[in-house]
């Protein structure tokens, strides 16, 4: 199957925005729930503590899919939308719909495991 044609690559930039907009939402509002202050009571502020630790995790996560979901957008808006980094052949259009910050076709993703694998 071809890259996607224009009206196709408008409709993937819409989602990946509207999707850019969603994570940074909420980015934001963990960041807000990490500034508030501690409860004085010890045990409270234990659980409260805890729950940063989950916050951190679910911040850097959101992170991570915020700089995929801009790296994403940037290549569609360059016309390097669905090329692979790698080898450069079209990635397939249906692993760019199911996952339109994929940077590798699938063989190359896969390589890149188990390179990775045997490092380990």
């Amino acid at each position: 199957m071809a890259t996607p044609d224009q009206q196709q690559l408008a409709k993937i930039i819409e989602g990946l925005k509207a999707r850019e907009v969603e994570l940074a939402r909420r980015v934001k509002a963990v960041q807000k729930d990490r500034r508030k202050a501690h409860d004085p009571s010890f045990p409270e502020q234990a659980t409260e503590r805890e729950n940063d630790e989950v916050l951190d995790a679910l911040d850097g996560v959101e992170r991570s899919e915020l700089a995929a979901v801009r790296a994403a957008i940037a290549r569609a808006e360059s016309g390097r939308f669905g090329t692979c980094d790698a080898c450069e052949e079209e990635i397939n259009p249906a692993r760019m719909e199911a996952d339109p910050s994929a940077t590798l076709c699938i063989e190359c993703a896969q390589a890149q495991e188990r390179q990775a694998q045997a490092r380990q």
